[in-house]
């Protein structure tokens, strides 16, 4: 009996022992999280405030909150009140992580790099452009992701939301929103030929900023999908100008759009290997595919408006030369096309058929109006240096020559045409003027077109413009300006009434051929400057100066009682109403 007693007394003592200890682990249990409670309560006020400059010690604070987190997942499946803890601790950590992704938004766009000075056409620096973002914020960037990727926080989106607004903020300050597809249809040609500029240039900037985004975007990610981040970012402004491209594509393969349609060319072929390797991997192989095919098609567009355009310089017109004399569009067009291809060799197997050796570095060029013929700096930048010229094979070249002067030949029977056409005496010969010395101008400016056709065949036609404006102005002075040269036999001191007539007649068919240039020759136009002076310094020689010889030579006195019925305009005052010839005006 003893022994059960000292048994049981054992027992009972074991079992209070246990207790004891169970009761002892329970309170520390309690007490610790209880401290942890206390210590996330201290945090959440912090946590919950924005994210300020001192980001080392709201990052300290986030990783206090996840050891704490940590404690409360272990120990809930021993503790039911840890549960509540750990929901509570989970949340406060949730929006921890919300205020990360706000801060990283704000570096993102506080630190973006600045693209002013790329606007507009500039080039990018050697080397590259510099990162997205500047060097200075990606420490705090990089804790900022890693403290994400840590609890498997969702931020790439934020990455792409700020880089996409940003790099289609710049676009839009360029003109991005000029290019709408659903106008193509209906705009004329020179505004399509300025939108095309516009989307080369817009084109190569994307392709340029393309590479700095993907590498953001490789500093960032822990995964191999900096390829999807690029696309994302730079996939909704490809995707717009690719539907303006397209859509100028589909549009009918007229003459008027061939500049557009070349800088399209031009550009997306130039482009699309930047784009394709700092996109590859992404979601845009589907765009980079509608890059590439719109690059072929855009060429086979332009070959076929050149061809239209061949074709309409030699369909003959007889609908006259306007009525200034000016240089007609159609001479405007096929001189401009004609520079476009020899400014780019490049493009002579696209337009001619023949193919050329690679090219050298590309240039960039100044501008372009088509008005005046000069080159666009997109279809520099896709073509070779005109310089270069001597790269070009022979055959290359004899070509491309070929077809220039088939062009120009039947260019000259058109102008013909329509010069046949015209009624007012002299006005179709300086139509011709006009026309002939545009081609002759640009030429001379055109190095490699010039040396197609040769230097002989150019002076020849530069031959045709002074003979053409030497028969202009015989046209509409010839008879008055050859009686007034005609003084023989007239002696101003002792004229008899036979020789006071001879001298009336040459006073009225002056004034007579005066009143009738100074009505119409003031509206015609010359607009090269050079053609224009030499016109006038011809008049001055051939009508002005022998009328002020006759005029100094028979006063009226001499040869008639009524002066102001023969004399009726000075030297002075003829020369002030020739100065006003050819000056097209209104």
């Amino acid at each position: 009996m003893p022994a059960l007693r000292v048994c049981a007394a054992q027992e009972r003592s074991g079992a209070l022992s246990l207790a004891s200890e169970n009761l002892a682990r329970a309170q520390a249990l309690t007490e610790e999280v209880l401290a942890e409670f206390d210590l996330a309560r201290s945090l959440e006020s912090r946590l919950n405030a924005p994210v300020g400059d001192d980001l080392a010690t709201y990052l300290a604070d986030v990783d206090r909150l996840l050891d704490v987190a940590a404690s409360f997942e272990e120990k809930a499946g021993a503790m039911r009140a840890a549960e509540p803890a750990l929901r509570s601790a989970q949340e406060l950590l949730s929006r921890a992580m919300a205020r990360c992704e706000e801060k990283l938004k704000a570096l993102l766009s506080a630190h973006a790099r600045d693209d002013s000075a790329l606007e507009c056409g500039a080039e990018p620096p050697k080397g590259g452009l510099a990162p997205a973002v500047g060097e200075a914020a990606l420490p705090a960037l990089l804790l900022l992701v890693e403290h994400m990727d840590a609890v498997s926080y969702a931020w790439q989106r934020s990455l792409v939301s700020v880089r996409a607004r940003a790099l289609e903020a710049a676009l839009g300050r360029q003109g991005l929103g000029k290019l709408q597809a659903s106008e193509v249809g209906r705009a004329p040609a020179e505004a399509l030929a300025e939108r095309a500029l516009l989307w080369a240039r817009l084109l190569r900037w994307l392709a340029a900023h393309a590479a700095p985004e993907r590498g953001l975007a490789a500093r960032l990610l822990a995964s191999p999908s900096d390829g999807a981040v690029a696309s994302f970012v730079c996939g909704p402004p490809l995707e717009q100008l690719l539907a303006w491209g397209e859509a100028l594509v589909r549009a009918p393969a007229q003459a008027e759009r061939l500049f557009a349609l070349l800088d399209v060319h031009c550009g997306a072929r130039a482009q699309g290997a930047l784009l394709a390797a700092a996109l590859a991997g992404g979601p845009a192989s589907a765009l980079l595919a509608r890059l590439a095919a719109l690059a072929q098609s855009a060429g086979d567009a332009a070959r076929a408006a050149f061809q239209d355009m061949e074709a309409s310089v030699g369909r003959e017109e007889r609908r006259g030369a306007g009525p200034d004399g000016t240089v007609h569009p159609l001479t405007a067009a096929a001189v401009l096309a004609l520079r476009r291809l020899f400014e780019q060799p490049r493009l002579f197997d696209l337009l001619c058929g023949t193919q050329p050796p690679p090219q050298a570095a590309r240039p960039r060029g100044r501008g372009r109006r088509a008005a005046e013929g000069e080159g666009s700096p997109d279809a520099s930048a896709a073509g070779a240096d005109v310089s270069s010229s001597a790269a070009c094979s022979e055959e290359a070249l004899e070509e491309a020559g070929a077809t220039a002067l088939r062009v120009i030949v039947a260019l000259h029977t058109q102008l013909e045409a329509r010069a046949r056409g015209v009624r007012v005496a002299g006005l179709g010969e300086l139509f011709l003027l006009n026309n002939l010395g545009y081609v002759c101008a640009a030429l001379r400016q055109a190095p490699l077109l010039r040396a197609a056709l040769g230097d002989e065949w150019l002076e020849r036609q530069e031959a045709l413009v002074t003979a053409h404006g030497e028969a202009a102005l015989e046209a509409v002075w010839g008879a008055a300006a050859a009686e007034v040269r005609d003084t023989r036999g007239l002696q101003p001191s002792s004229l008899s009434a036979k020789e006071r007539e001879r001298v009336k007649d040459k006073f009225r068919l002056f004034n007579e051929a005066l009143e009738a240039a100074a009505g119409s020759l003031p509206h015609w136009s010359v607009p090269d400057e050079a053609l224009r002076d030499e016109l006038k310094r011809s008049l001055q020689q051939s009508v002005l100066h022998p009328y002020t010889a006759l005029y100094n030579a028979f006063p009226a006195q001499t040869f008639t009682k009524f002066p102001d019925k023969y004399v009726k305009a000075t030297p002075e005052e003829a020369e002030r109403i020739f100065q006003s010839f050819f000056e097209g005006m209104q």
